[in-house]
């Protein structure tokens, strides 16, 4: 793999052979002759492609097209699916999945309590070599083509597993500063209930406009024809440790926007963060400063591939 492709702002290479715990909040088993159908119509991502023991990443949205959580979907078989959220508990996917299901031959089942998880930070060649350590671990794709520092895997409880030599562990806060230099928006933190996935500026790796209809499918169909976005997730940073709790952004007395994932910077001298900015009011030019009157530094807008609004 090229440097350049590998290397994302300095994290893939410090991350390389590191792993800390990230346990999902749900592993939902579905299951039925339908399932493939039933699950088509409710992720933004496209199933009919993948391959046994395959994996892909995707959204669930409310019918305004709104983000209600995010997931990874596993095929075991074609009746036969594993779906996992760091964002969505087993409750909530469970529950939001069922009020969909009317005559369609499909099983849920909480299997959540049955597995563990972590993020590591891999390149394709030590994920190959710790795969072979056990073929219990399952390593999930999220944006292949991205290159991105880091991986979730996950492996049944009671699993006999031990980390090979070479592989340690770190702090979280390592994988996200990874994450928000990577310009990649964690559900609900960067990108909720009240965002639209194009906001995160990464949609387009975990949306399919070819595959047909899914709940909210017309709205997102809608946003990327017209380019019509009032908001975006932009990357900020600044000195010091990073700003705590809600963050208004402002340029002079205008709310320009609110800051929302932040964690230290890699070289652990200041901080780094995703913003919501709202388009229509920010000025890229001007200085742009917390309530508290803290100065930021603007990386740019995660979503400048879509567009802006008025």
């Amino acid at each position: 793999m090229p440097e350049k492709e590998q290397n994302i702002n300095g994290n893939s290479f410090a991350l390389v052979q590191k792993y800390s715990s990230d346990r999902p909040l749900a592993v939902v088993k579905a299951s039925g002759e339908d399932a493939l159908e039933f699950l088509q119509g409710q992720f933004t991502s496209d199933l009919s492609g993948l391959p046994d023991s395959g994996s892909t990443y995707g959204f669930l949205l409310t019918q305004k097209g709104r983000v209600f959580g995010d997931v990874f979907l596993r095929r075991e078989d074609e009746e036969n699916w594993q779906i996992l959220s760091w964002s969505l508990t087993s409750g909530d996917l469970v529950e939001r999945l069922e009020s969909y299901i009317i005559a369609d031959d499909v099983e849920l089942e909480d299997e959540t309590e049955s597995w563990m998880g972590w993020r590591i930070g891999a390149t394709d060649e030590s994920i190959a070599s710790l795969v072979e350590s056990t073929s219990a671990l399952v390593v999930l794709d999220c944006a292949p083509d991205l290159n991105l520092p880091w991986r979730m895997a996950v492996i049944p409880r009671g699993e006999a597993f031990g980390w090979p030599e070479g592989w340690e562990q770190v702090a979280i806060g390592k994988f996200e500063t990874a994450r928000i230099d990577a310009e990649w928006p964690r559900v609900p933190y960067d990108l909720g209930e009240g965002d639209f996935p194009a906001e995160g500026g990464r949609h387009l790796h975990a949306i399919s406009f070819t595959k047909g209809c899914y709940l909210g499918q017309e709205v997102v169909a809608r946003l990327a024809a017209t380019g019509r976005l009032r908001r975006g997730l932009a990357r900020v940073g600044g000195t010091g440790s990073s700003p705590v709790g809600e963050i208004e952004l402002l340029q002079g007395d205008k709310t320009v926007g609110e800051l929302r994932s932040r964690s230290a910077s890699k070289d652990e001298a200041g901080w780094v963060g995703l913003a919501m900015m709202h388009q229509a009011r920010f000025d890229e030019t001007q200085p742009v400063a917390t309530a508290a009157g803290r100065p930021l530094e603007f990386y740019g807008l995660l979503s400048d591939e879509v567009g802006s609004g008025d």
